[in-house]
């Protein structure tokens, strides 16, 4: 069996955002030797106010601002356009509904596990669409191919919520403490690349130190991340 790099991430992580495309290409480079799985962490596993997420920052258009100098992703205008509105913003994020969706269309057979994660990223950080709304998904099935009573029947089933907390328990169970975060599975061992937001020549770096078992004295990549509690994101 091959390795596999388990990507940990939160929908509602805005460094996760920046860190898609580097964990794409990481994930187009080694394809065919490392399976890569996505993991759904619940930084925000129950209502939460969209202010109450970035209560913390004086200048939340300014942290996204500076993700994107670091990782070259863009955030879309109605998106920033709810920062910008954030005293008065009436939306409310839960990671579960995501989660949920990502796992109701990887059991629908669309796309890739990192595919569907874009797609979810995209629609709410690009287009500023509403996650809570199932509407949003009707939206995101036509765009991967998949008949959306088929999506909503699995979405809505309490298999698929129960598969959600399993995530969430085994992230908390192997000590994560921020997202994005980045590990190798190997012959039953768990491997930190990356906790928090890394470049791709340095992941590229540690990854390939771990796979040729260089990386004895050397720790996972340090950088800024998400909070696993969802307090905030430095």
């Amino acid at each position: 069996m091959n390795p596999k790099l388990i990507y940990i991430t939160d929908t509602y992580c805005c460094w996760c955002y920046g860190f898609s495309g580097v964990v794409h290409r990481i994930a187009h480079e080694y394809a065919g030797h490392l399976e890569t799985r996505v993991v759904n962490g619940g930084m925000v596993p129950r209502d939460l106010p969209l202010q109450s997420l970035f209560a913390s920052f004086p200048d939340p258009i300014a942290l996204h601002e500076r993700i994107s100098t670091l990782s070259g992703q863009t955030f879309g205008e109605p998106y920033l356009d709810h920062l910008r509105a954030l005293p008065n913003s009436q939306r409310v994020l839960n990671s579960s509904l995501p989660a949920r969706a990502m796992n109701a269309f990887k059991a629908t057979g669309a796309s890739s596990e990192l595919g569907i994660t874009e797609e979810i990223q995209g629609a709410y950080y690009r287009d500023g669409l509403d996650l809570s709304n199932i509407s949003t998904y009707e939206r995101l099935a036509a765009k991967l191919g998949v008949e959306f009573s088929s999506f909503e029947r699995i979405f809505n089933d309490p298999a698929t919520v129960a598969a959600v907390q399993s995530e969430y328990d085994w992230v908390k169970r192997v000590g994560v403490r921020g997202f994005p975060a980045l590990l190798l599975e190997r012959e039953g061992e768990l491997v930190e690349i990356s906790r928090g937001f890394a470049d791709y020549g340095s992941v590229r770096r540690v990854l390939s130190q771990v796979l040729s078992e260089e990386h004895k004295e050397h720790g996972p990549l340090e950088a800024n991340a998400c909070r696993l509690d969802g307090s905030g994101c430095s």
